[in-house]
């Protein structure tokens, strides 16, 4: 399932079902784009706070913004 589809699927108010569709998306990206040696603690720490971030805001346009470009911010998260 791509993540707008969680929005489509889940609607905008229901928070909780959109949040844990969104974790499961990320999680599957994060082990798609990342090879083991670089699946550190940090990245996850670093998504981990992304996606309460976004939660915190309840901002379905910032969760489908921030992890459809996933791969992007994985490779600025690598830069630093």
């Amino acid at each position: 399932m791509k993540l707008i589809e969680c929005s489509w699927k889940y609607g905008s108010r229901d928070v909780d079902s959109l949040y844990n569709c969104f974790i499961e998306n990320v999680n599957k990206r994060i082990n798609e784009i990342a090879p083991l040696e670089q699946q550190s603690t940090n990245y996850e720490s670093w998504i981990d706070g992304e996606i309460k971030r976004a939660q915190r805001e309840r901002d379905v346009h910032y969760y489908i913004f921030k992890f459809t470009n996933l791969r992007d911010d994985f490779e600025k998260y690598k830069e630093k």
